[in-house]
């Protein structure tokens, strides 16, 4: 699963990939969310993931930009907070269809962890997509000073 999150609007975008994320994959998600919303100015705050360095490489649309968080600054990603989320609500719905899964064949299952991970989706509101950018926005003092912060 791939997010597109924002502190005025929550998931904005997002889409299921079957596989690993690889800079082209990446490249392509960004190129998707740059359409559906321009002319809106908007910035890409991404961490430093393999695929994600790739995005750099290729210039943004008109109006968007990219920036890259510092190494091991999950705290000022809220995509994570996002995923955390997710994978909470993965994890629940998991356990309750545990032994369904175990009894599917392959393709079934797959269209069945997919249908969850979609339904999963929900969790991500903008109001907690607002928290998790407050949040984000409190870190931002002592890194300014280069204070460590140790979490």
């Amino acid at each position: 699963m791939i997010f597109a999150v924002s502190n005025v609007g929550g998931l904005i975008y997002h889409e299921l990939i079957e596989g690993g994320m690889t800079g082209q994959r990446f490249n392509e998600f960004i190129g998707t969310v740059c359409r559906l919303y321009y002319p809106l100015n908007a910035c890409f705050v991404i961490d430093n993931a393999p695929a994600h360095r790739q995005a750099v490489n290729l210039p943004p649309p008109q109006n968007f930009s990219v920036r890259y968080l510092p190494p091991y600054s999950q705290f000022l990603n809220i995509c994570e907070n996002a995923f955390a989320l997710w994978k909470g609500n993965i994890k629940d719905s998991l356990a309750e269809v545990r032994d369904q899964l175990l009894r599917e064949d392959h393709q079934k299952r797959m269209a069945t962890l997919g249908q969850l991970a979609e339904q999963g989706t929900a969790v991500v509101t903008l109001h907690r997509m607002q928290a998790a950018f407050r949040g984000m926005q409190a870190y931002l003092p002592a890194c300014f000073v280069l204070d460590d912060i140790l979490m």
